[in-house]
Order: structure tokens, then C-alpha cells, then sequence
């Protein structure tokens, strides 16, 4: 479990001009479980990602952890090497490893053919798929994934969708995902926060719980429509023209 605590986040712009970028997030996120934040470009989702994995401080509140296994951040740029082939980037920094995790790690993935392939920088979702191999050649218990899809084909985020549940499902792999795509955000999650951005806060927790095919199907369904709607409705309480414009809705 991740647990926030009256977390903000304050910095000053090229202005000179003091900004609150979040503040007063109090959440916890399973470490079992697919938590999605979504929110409107410019909340703060990456900064948070951020200071969860360390690579920035907050300016107030405090994180308590207790995770079976390190925690990894994926950037939403693709992190992998394109001059080295795929199973020297999922190795990239690690002095020893265990053959045998690392070929569980490529079949996990779908990489399995692709071990000498040089992925190239438009391959999207080939290299998150890279990323995600290795974080579990790391035995990460946890991943924080900085909207990773927002650039990619529909067919390469469908696959990644899938990717994604299944890796929760089989290796009980919690994910806090980021994203202001409504139908990824729904799709993907057990649990939903939403998030406001000027400052950005913590307007609302859902836990989804609708029935998900294993297929795009589940957005056709009444029930997702209707959950959808929910969400949509939440942010036009607070100011439709400048959240939603910045959504995928």
C-alpha cells in the first residue's frame, strides 16, 4: 500500500510567481490493485509519479509505504535504448539476474522471438512492452506508469490494455496509472480517483466495479456508458470548458 497524506506540491515559475501545482491529496493505492488518477493535463499527475518514486520532493504531507517489492516509475517516454536490442535494454544496469526470470519476463510481455531486435524510436508500444519486462526482471511489486498511451496507435493500446490486466491478475503486480483518458481510466481500473487541476486535488474516489470483457466490448455496455457519464458529470460540476478540453472523454 501507498498512502498519501495531505501531499502538495508548490513551485515557483519562470515568472518569479509562486504556483500550487496539488495539494491536500489524502488516498491510498493497493498494492495489489489497478488504480488509475485521472485528470486534465496540467493537475500535476507527473510530478506526482515523481515524488512517489523519489525523483522529486513535495513541498508538504508525507507517503507511507508498504510494498512486498521495490516500486519502479515508467515514464510516459518510451525509456528504452535503440542501440541495443531488447533483451540488453531489459538488462540495461543490472550486474547479475537469473536466466530463467529473464525468459519469463519476455514471455510475460509478448517479447518472446524479439530478443535480438533492435526496437526502433517510433515503436511505441513495443518499447513500453521493453519497459515492462524490465521492471519485472527488477521483481518489482508495484509500477507507477506516467500516461503511457497517449501517443500510441488504438490497436497498440488495446493490446497494452489487455497486457496490463493480465500482469495484475496473474502476478497480483499493483500499477498507479495516470492518464485523462476517461475510457482508458475506467477500463483499466479497480479503483478511480479523480483529480482537478488550479491546484489540482482529489475530487472524487469510484471503485469500479463493472463487469469487463476480455475484449473492447466493455465499452459498449450500459453499464460502462452509464459510469462514464458519472465521471464526465464530476468534472462539469467544477468548469467543463477548461477540465474536459484537456480530457479524452
Amino acid at each position: 500500500m501507498i498512502e498519501l497524506i495531505n501531499l502538495g506540491k508548490t513551485y515557483i515559475d519562470e515568472q518569479g510567481f509562486r504556483k500550487v501545482l496539488f495539494k491536500g491529496l489524502n488516498c491510498e493505492f493497493k498494492a495489489d490493485k489497478i488504480t488509475s488518477i485521472l485528470a486534465p493535463v496540467g493537475a500535476g499527475k507527473s510530478s506526482l509519479l515523481k515524488i512517489l518514486c523519489g525523483l522529486e520532493e513535495p513541498t508538504e504531507g508525507e507517503i507511507r509505504y508498504e510494498l512486498p517489492a521495490p516500486l519502479i516509475y515508467i515514464p510516459s517516454a518510451p525509456s528504452s535504448y535503440p542501440w541495443l536490442n531488447v533483451q540488453e535494454n531489459i538488462l540495461f544496469g543490472l550486474n547479475k539476474y537469473d536466466k530463467e526470470e529473464l525468459q519469463n519476463a519476455i514471455k510475460l510481455t509478448g517479447l518472446v522471438g524479439y530478443e535480438t531486435h533492435v526496437p526502433y524510436n517510433n515503436s511505441l508500444g513495443f518499447r513500453f512492452r521493453i519497459s515492462i519486462a524490465r521492471a519485472l526482471i527488477r521483481k518489482s511489486g508495484f509500477l507507477l506508469i506516467d500516461e503511457p498511451f497517449i501517443k500510441m496507435d488504438y490497436r497498440s493500446k488495446a493490446e497494452l490494455y489487455f497486457l496490463l490486466r493480465k500482469l495484475n491478475k496473474e502476478l497480483n503486480l499493483g500499477m498507479l496509472i495516470t492518464t485523462s483518458n476517461i475510457n482508458e481510466a475506467i477500463f483499466l481500473s479497480d479503483v478511480l480517483f479523480l483529480m482537478k487541476k488550479s491546484p489540482g486535488e482529489i475530487i472524487r474516489k469510484i471503485d469500479v466495479a463493472i463487469t469487463k470483457e476480455e475484449n473492447l466490448d466493455t465499452f459498449k455496455s450500459e453499464e460502462f456508458a452509464e459510469l462514464r457519464k458519472n465521471v464526465i458529470n464530476e468534472f462539469k460540476k467544477l468548469d467543463a470548458e477548461n477540465l474536459l478540453a484537456n480530457m479524452l472523454v
